[in-house]
């Protein structure tokens, strides 16, 4: 049986796997708006469409953003990584 202290520490360890999942999701959502923001940006120097394509890749981005990031969310939250339910009882808000 593992001592109290080394439970506390492996509970403390099990924390930065579920902040990596939910810091991997937000960074999903970043990385896709703005890379979509640039290609948009890049094609309309060299198509002269400004603002059209920057705008165009701005919402591309989000929308496939926002997907991978709730594709991430609710993954964690099937897998029970994800925030506690608020209705669980736990030994603080008995």
């Amino acid at each position: 049986m593992p001592t109290p202290d080394r439970q506390d520490r492996e509970q403390g360890l099990a924390g930065y796997g579920k902040a990596y999942e939910i810091i991997a999701a937000a960074l999903q959502l970043a990385v896709a708006v703005i890379l979509m923001f640039f290609l948009g940006n890049w094609l309309d120097g060299q198509l002269n469409t400004a603002p059209w394509l920057m705008l165009a890749g701005l919402t591309v981005g989000f929308a496939a953003g926002f997907f991978a990031f709730m594709r991430s969310v609710q993954k964690m939250a099937r897998d029970g990584n994800g925030p506690p339910d608020k209705t669980t009882k736990t030994p603080n808000n008995e």
